[in-house]
């Protein structure tokens, strides 16, 4: 006999959880016969591993008996999984010490229209397809490389690991060469120094891939398909710059000897590069570099830099290979840039002999050059590491006593524990210091010398408890960066700030921003009543900087009170800040965006956050990795902490500097923080009309605009003032979305249509391909006159026709209005007297714009979007509505 239950409320609760429980494990076990793939099952907070990754590298059966040395410096069997693509079967039987081969598909149908070129560029292109298509288990990313490019794998499972491989990325480098970026893309992931596909992506590149490479038979390599697919699919590249191109010829020792404080991932053209140890061959020297990667691959190449300050040494360390000993004090920034030990990709180029990076002169004379010590051993045991270098004669140069009987160096470092969180960032805790032992050192008889390297004292600041307390919960610490979080820092003076202000008045809100605005007196007629009171940020009064001595010649030595103005304002000692930002009184800040740009970087480390020149000339004179003020800039709070401390002693080294952001950079290197580039702060060192620069903006959000003073009106009929206050309609209902590049095509006409949101929509009168539509069209002038390398600039452009009538059609913004659901803008035609006929959009007068307001996830890559052209009741109206492009479609020209 059976007792009816209780059936309580909690008790029934309990019961549908049973039920639910039971149901969902027998959903589980009825359907076995389709797992998920373990790449999209595996959580994001699962570390990346080897096995996760598979290598496809790009042979042919002519070289890769030749360069297969090369490859098994970094393939092992069992732990690595690669695959090698050949043309045609291997003669000898296969190498077990070497990836297994596959033969790629024919590739006979596709087109090939290069000049001069080799066909063989499709077959290496079609490697990413098929590589995808081998469905292969618990693949996360896809890497791709040539039979000749060296990959640092551990470096390179790291690196990814900052990525969700469930999102979609491209990540690779560019080249070292200005020429062949300026040839072929500053966007594009050259494939010799290797390129990443996250799994996500890749399965849906590979459904595409065919169809798209049929309409690039004219470009000249694979990397360039690929890229050029991608394109289409709305993904942009992520750098890395551990990728390593190669595009130069010769000594690679200034190149490995000055690193960027990133791991490295990759070498390429190996073949046309000297043995990297002498009384070595090729092979001989690199399996020699291999042991030093071997031990510590995360800390290879890494440069630090110290002082001996008893015998007057400056020594730097590019470990695992190199260590160079100067006589004297040399200043730090000097050291970072690379020595130019190579010749150049190429002969014959106005360009050819720049490139991407910070380079000094290597002297003919070998007894004005360093010391130099070469690795020769390396150990290793639980706790340190032991490499040995060794003396490279340099002849019967005079030395001085302090170095002249030196055969060896010790260094004696912890292995690096890589911190992905910080490594992107560049922040301290990659960078380290490095102490000589007093006793060998100081008995200058001695042959030998040990070099201990620690990890930065002050590295460890973030850490502390005055700086962790800053926040009241640690809630309140991990909730987004708003502009509340922000001090803002503005460099002005009295002449200028009069007319200047109005600018700063744009962005500034009273209620939500904390800072001040820099001038060397009060202005005259100040009053607490005053407009500008409620409107501005508040006028902080410069302190004397007459004390510091400034020797630029020609300069303006005001650079040093600018330079200061990151020192007052810190000493301002606002609370619950996390960010602190600076910019010049014509900087136009876009809050929402910087404040969004922020968020990605956690403000309890140490972050240097900015910008360079958009030109090559200015560059190449004040640094590839300096911030350029006038863009902004933003350091976080702990880094900022700990540079007000050493700010005025650093400066008094660098009187012979320019500007004020040269001597921030510089002290900021002095710490060890090297910069982390955010292509949204915009230092626009161009004159005349920047239309085009605005027209083809980055996918990533508009952070500041500057010189604004130094460009035509960005609007037509408007001064420059209000032209600035017209955009900020626009940044004020969807910031997010300012200035995005969205390209629609129009098959009944055969039109493509580029939208810049916010700004100005243009249709060309023809068909185009979406790579030969993004870059910027020259409509501006160079900064300055004079030589050549003014007029060339760090991405990709295309000509401004000089015929008004041969450009495409411009309609500007006329107005923005938000409903509910959606955003409505509205552009109208810029007139110009040109020929009208049937079926040209001149016919138009209006184009109207529908988009949701843009959510950007920084979590994951931004993927270009989608727009259709709707159907519209009159020929003077264009209605077009902007989307998120389905999983595979592609924005090509039909």
């Amino acid at each position: 006999m059976f007792k009816f239950l209780n059936l309580t409320p909690s008790r029934i609760k309990d019961l549908l959880l049973i039920f639910s429980l039971s149901i969902s494990i027998f959903l589980v076990f009825r359907h076995p016969q389709a797992p998920l793939s373990i790449a999209i099952t595996a959580p994001s907070s699962s570390p990346t591993r080897r096995h996760h990754l598979l290598f496809s590298i790009a042979c042919s059966s002519n070289s890769f008996s030749r360069r297969s040395s090369y490859i098994r410096l970094w393939y092992t069997p069992r732990a690595t999984r690669a695959v090698a693509f050949l043309d045609k079967p291997l003669s000898s039987s296969s190498d077990p010490t070497l990836p297994p081969t596959i033969v790629s598909g024919d590739t006979k149908s596709f087109p090939y229209s290069f000049p001069g070129g080799l066909r063989s560029a499709i077959r290496v292109a079609r490697v990413v397809k098929e590589a995808v298509n081998r469905n292969e288990t618990g693949i996360r990313w896809f890497v791709f490389g040539d039979d000749d490019t060296v990959f640092i794998v551990d470096n390179l499972v790291k690196v990814l690991s900052k990525y969700d491989h469930n999102k979609w990325y491209y990540v690779g480098s560019n080249s070292e060469s200005y020429e062949q970026n300026l040839k072929y893309s500053f966007d594009m992931a050259f494939g010799g120094g290797g390129f990443a596909i996250s799994y996500s992506l890749g399965k849906v590149l590979a459904r595409v891939l065919d169809s798209c490479l049929v309409r690039y038979a004219h470009l000249y390599g694979s990397d360039a398909r690929i890229w050029s697919c991608l394109a289409e699919l709305g993904v942009v590249l992520t750098h890395e710059p551990g990728f390593h191109q190669v595009d130069m010829r010769g000594n690679f020792f200034g190149l490995l000897t000055s690193h960027p404080l990133s791991p490295l991932l990759s070498l390429h053209h190996l073949d046309a590069m000297e043995p990297l140890f002498p009384n070595m061959n090729k092979t001989q020297a690199l399996e020699h570099f291999f042991k030093a990667v071997n031990v510590d691959s995360s800390r290879s190449l890494q440069q630090t830099v110290c002082y001996d300050r008893f015998n007057q040494l400056t020594v730097s360390v590019a470990w695992g290979y190199a260590i160079q000993v100067y006589e004297g004090n040399q200043l730090l920034p000097d050291l970072l840039s690379v020595q130019k030990t190579f010749s150049p990709w190429k002969r014959g180029s106005n360009v050819e002999a720049h490139f991407m990076f910070n380079a000094r002169e290597f002297p003919r004379d070998s007894c004005k050059r360093p010391l130099v010590f070469f690795l020769e051993s390396v150990v290793s045991d639980k706790n340190f590491v032991w490499s040995n270098y060794t003396r490279y004669s340099d002849g019967n140069c005079p030395r001085t006593n302090a170095i002249k009987k030196l055969k060896k160096v010790r260094v004696v470092s912890e292995k690096v524990e890589l911190d992905i969180d910080q490594e992107r960032k560049r922040v301290t805790k990659v960078s380290y210091i490095v102490s000589l032992e007093p006793g060998p050192v100081q008995q200058i008889s001695s042959m030998f010398s040990v070099l201990f390297v620690l990890e930065c004292r002050e590295a460890r600041i973030h850490n502390s408890k005055p700086l962790v307390n800053v926040y009241s919960s640690s809630q309140e610490a991990y909730a987004p960066t708003t502009v509340e979080h922000i001090v803002f820092g503005i460099a002005s003076n009295d002449n200028s700030w009069p007319n200047r202000k109005e600018y700063v008045k744009l962005w500034w809100k009273p209620r939500q921003m904390r800072g001040c605005v820099f001038l060397e007196t009060m202005p005259p007629n100040t009053t607490s009543t005053d407009d500008d009171n409620t409107t501005l940020p508040p006028i902080c009064i410069s302190e004397d900087t007459s004390r510091f001595r400034y020797t630029f010649r020609g300069g303006l030595r005001s650079a040093i009170r600018v330079a200061r103005v990151v020192l007052e304002t810190i000493a301002l000692n606002h609370s619950n800040v996390r960010w602190y930002v600076f910019g010049d009184d014509d900087t136009v800040f876009f809050p929402e965006n910087l404040a969004r740009t922020l968020s990605k970087y956690d403000h309890q480390l140490w972050h240097y956050i900015g910008s360079v020149s958009e030109i090559f000339e200015q560059n190449r004179v004040f640094g590839f990795g300096m911030a350029f003020g006038g863009a902004g800039f933003a350091i976080s709070y702990p880094l900022a902490k700990v540079l007000a401390k050493v700010f005025d002693s650093c400066i008094e080294r660098y009187p012979h500097l320019y500007g004020s952001d040269s001597r921030v950079y510089s002290c900021l290197t002095e710490l060890g923080v090297g910069l982390t580039r955010e292509p949204g702060f915009h230092q626009f060192d161009v004159r005349g009309n920047a239309f085009g620069l605005l027209a083809a903006h980055p996918m990533t959000p508009l952070v500041s605009l500057h010189h604004m003073d130094h460009v035509d009106p960005i609007f037509p009929n408007m001064t420059a003032m209000k032209a600035v206050e017209h955009l900020f309609q626009a940044a004020n209902v969807d910031s997010q979305r300012l200035l995005q590049q969205t390209v629609c095509y129009d098959r009944w006409f055969s039109w493509t249509i580029s939208v810049s949101w916010g700004y100005a929509v243009q249709i060309h009168g023809k068909h185009m391909y979406l790579p030969d539509v993004l870059p910027v069209q020259e409509s501006f002038r160079q900064w300055k006159r004079g030589p050549f390398l003014a007029g060339v600039y760090n991405f990709n452009t295309r000509e401004f026709h000089p015929d008004p009538c041969l450009r495409p059609i411009v309609f500007f913004l006329d107005s923005v209005s938000s409903g509910r659901n959606k955003i409505q803008s509205v552009y109208k035609q810029h007139y110009e007297n040109c020929t009208v006929y049937l079926g040209s959009p001149r016919r138009l007068q209006e184009i109207r714009v529908s988009t949701k307001k843009l959510e950007l996830n920084y979590k994951q890559a931004t993927r270009r979007q989608c727009c259709d052209v709707l159907p519209s009741t009159s020929g003077e109206l264009l209605d077009l509505e902007i989307r998120e492009c389905r999983e595979d479609e592609l924005i090509y020209m039909h």
